[in-house]
This record gives C-alpha cells, sequence and structure tokens, in this order.
C-alpha cells in the first residue's frame, strides 16, 4: 500500500471514530445531515450530491453499527473514551495526535525512567492534546514540573487525565492505539474501499494551492503534506507539527465542489441569516472584538476572555465555517484573523435589507 494512502487511509479513520464519539455525546454527524445542512444554507439542490450522499451515508452508517456493536464491551469503552474524546467538530483527538506523531518516526522509549530527549517528545504531544503552545512546556524540566503546570492549565479534566497517561506511558498507550486502530478497519470499517473510491482528487490544483496558500502563508523549511480526507468531505484540517517540521493539511474530497456550487446557487438572504447566527453569542461577539485589534491564536484569545482553548475553538470552528475569520499560519503559530471582505459583504447585503 502507498504510504501517503495509507497515512491518508488510517487517519480517515481516526476522524470517522471522532464523528462517532460526537454523535454519541453531541449531534448526529451523518453525511446525509451535513449534507442538507449544507443544501439548506446555499439554497444548492440537494441532488447535485445525491451519488456521494448515498454512498458516504451507507458506509458511515455501516460502520457505525459495527461500531456500536463493540461499543457494548467495557474493555472497548475504555479505550475508545480515551483516544477518540473530541469537543467539537474542529477538535483533534489524542489519538490524531498520537498516530501522527509514531507516523512521523517518533517512537516512545519503554518504561517510566527517560532521558530528555523522550521527555520532549511526551512534552509535545501533551501540549498538543491540550490545544497548548509547545513553547510554553520547554521551560519544564521534569515530570513534577509539567504534572503541576497540567493541573493548573485551564483544560478538561479529561484532556489533563490523558496527558499525565501519556507522560508516564507514552508507548504503551501508542501501541495500544495502534492495535485498536488495526482492529476497528479489519473488523467492521470496510472504510479502504471507500476511501481509495473518493480519495484520488488534484490535491495540487490551482485552487488547492491557492487554498494551501492562503492558509499557511511562507512554508520555507516546513514539509507540507496535503492528504484527502473522506470523513471530513466539506472541510479542510490543518495541523502544524512543529516537533517533526511538517505541516499536515487535510483536504476535504468535496470542498472544491461544494465551494463552486455555492458560487453557483448561493442564496445571499440565507447566508445573511446564517452569518448572523454565527456571530449571536456573547463569547463570539468578544472573539471578533479581540480579532479587531489584530491576529491572535486561540490561545491568547482563551487567556483574554478567560475560555478554555476548547471553548474558543468551539467557537472559531462557526466563525471560520462562515467565512467570517480566517487561518493562517505565522511562523509556528496558528493565528486568526477578521476576513474583512466577508465581513463587508455581510455589512453592505444588511444595508440592502434596511435601506
Amino acid at each position: 500500500m502507498n504510504p501517503t494512502f495509507s497515512l491518508g487511509l488510517h487517519v480517515d479513520t481516526i476522524f470517522m471514530l471522532e464523528k462517532f464519539y460526537l454523535d454519541l455525546n453531541l449531534s448526529s454527524n451523518s453525511p446525509s445531515i451535513l449534507m442538507q445542512e449544507i443544501s439548506t444554507k446555499y439554497n444548492i439542490p440537494i441532488d447535485s450530491f445525491e451519488d456521494e450522499t448515498t454512498s458516504l451515508t451507507s458506509a458511515y452508517e455501516k460502520a457505525k453499527k459495527g461500531f456500536l456493536n463493540d461499543y457494548e464491551a467495557p474493555s472497548f469503552v475504555s479505550d475508545f473514551n480515551q483516544f477518540f474524546y473530541v469537543e467539537s467538530p474542529a477538535d483533534f483527538s489524542p489519538a490524531f495526535y498520537l498516530y501522527l506523531f509514531a507516523q512521523a518516526g517518533n517512537p516512545f522509549s519503554d518504561g517510566e525512567q527517560f532521558d530528555q530527549v523522550e521527555l520532549e517528545k511526551r512534552k509535545f504531544v501533551i501540549s498538543q492534546v491540550i490545544s497548548d503552545d509547545f513553547d510554553n512546556f520547554k521551560p519544564l524540566n521534569s515530570v513534577h514540573d509539567i504534572v503541576e503546570y497540567l493541573r493548573r492549565f485551564p483544560t478538561s479534566n479529561h484532556k489533563r487525565w490523558i496527558s499525565i497517561l501519556l507522560l508516564h506511558y507514552a508507548k504503551q498507550i501508542t501501541d495500544q492505539l495502534l492495535e485498536l486502530i488495526a482492529r476497528v478497519e479489519g473488523e467492521y470499517m470496510n472504510h479502504e474501499e471507500l476511501y481509495r473510491r473518493y480519495s484520488g482528487i488534484d490535491i495540487h490544483s490551482d485552487s488547492c494551492n491557492q487554498l494551501v496558500s492562503s492558509i499557511l502563508g511562507d512554508t520555507k523549511d516546513k514539509e507540507v503534506i496535503r492528504i484527502p480526507s473522506v470523513t471530513c468531505f466539506n472541510a479542510v484540517k490543518l495541523f502544524d507539527d512543529e516537533y517533526s517540521n511538517r505541516i499536515y493539511v487535510f483536504i476535504g474530497v468535496l470542498y472544491d465542489r461544494i465551494g463552486d456550487l455555492i458560487k453557483m446557487f448561493g442564496n445571499n438572504d440565507k447566508l445573511i441569516v446564517s452569518q448572523l447566527k454565527a456571530i449571536g453569542e456573547n463569547n463570539r461577539i468578544g472573539i471578533l472584538r479581540e480579532l479587531k485589534k489584530g491576529p491572535m491564536c486561540g490561545k491568547d484569545i482563551a487567556s483574554l476572555l478567560n475560555l478554555t482553548p476548547a471553548t474558543v475553538s468551539h467557537h472559531m470552528n462557526n466563525l471560520v465555517n462562515e467565512g467570517l475569520v480566517n487561518v493562517y499560519k505565522d511562523g509556528t503559530r496558528i493565528d486568526y484573523k477578521v476576513n474583512h471582505e466577508v465581513v463587508q459583504n455581510l455589512l453592505e447585503s444588511l444595508r440592502r435589507v434596511f435601506f
């Protein structure tokens, strides 16, 4: 199997298991529901996605049924909640970070006694799990320092618990995860056929090049790895792996096509309503007010507004999805900035409504 194809397939399996977690704990992520939401929001005829909706939904529901049968086993429940915990569709699970770290050639050593090189590896993965800046971990030179930092850091108890487990048992947990992914794919996911069918998009097309450039800016000295995503078919997800000097860009296989259909069928009234809903929450207004001062990273916004990074990520997901905020890379930071063109269009549309 081609290494890039294998990497994409395994990460896409992780994305699907994250969606199962959201299905069980927050709201449904079935492709048919997501497609219907896109159709309604942008006035796109639903039959524009008929073939894809049927194939993706059938595969998703079949995999979910097999997953739910396994989910009854107590040992599986424990592993699943440990690895695939996410707080919003914009979040990445511990499984995502651990898998990519392992695939980048960064194996953990066995045992609880380890040197500084090993400690750096664990610090990096933990910083990603709790959505913190890796630079904040660099002065922490002992297990005790890291535990104390985690106790003070504003994150969920679940992520704090996972981080402490990773600090002590990183290799065992990673091995356990890789075995679980292999088991899941082999027993009931049957995801390879679907992934092979839809992942043949041109990830180096002009539109993809423009998209990646607008998000990342200057990527000199960084290896940029583009990977199609079938599970996240309507989105683009980004991970900047500072430890391995890589940037992963996961491009939804229908992202370009949906964008073209929005331009063709987009109903301006529905778009206005959708964008107003996106900003119709106190914390999101606060976020936009802070971004008015200039680009900021999620951690800085969380600190200014006394929110957790996961909460900021959740709100940013809504603002970015509506085009009101852009994500871009500045050096080693992932920053957010107001999309002034979209905001101006919204204001102009409102002006035409009222005057």
